[in-house]
């Protein structure tokens, strides 16, 4: 599962001092990418999102060339499925 999004949360400690944690949330639209197939942009060529590497990046084998490279998650959420 991926992590996208922050939220903070302010705590009081027993004596008396505010501390402030960071929570991450899963995006679960990335959790199905695993296994798919999309375009860089929308006349870019195909790819094929074959696991998650971090919470931010996925490793990518392109379809033409079989190059891999780790891409942003969010940028292929944005990136149209392939035809």
């Amino acid at each position: 599962m991926s992590w996208s999004s922050k939220s903070k949360i302010d705590t009081l400690s027993e004596r008396g001092y505010y501390s402030t944690m960071e929570t991450l949330t899963p995006s679960p639209a990335s959790a199905d990418l695993v296994g798919s197939y999309r375009s860089f942009g929308e006349f870019g060529p195909v790819y094929q999102i074959t696991n998650r590497v971090n919470g931010q990046k996925v490793r990518v084998v392109v379809v033409e060339t079989g190059e891999e490279l780790d891409y942003p998650i969010e940028q292929a959420i944005q990136d149209p499925a392939a035809q």
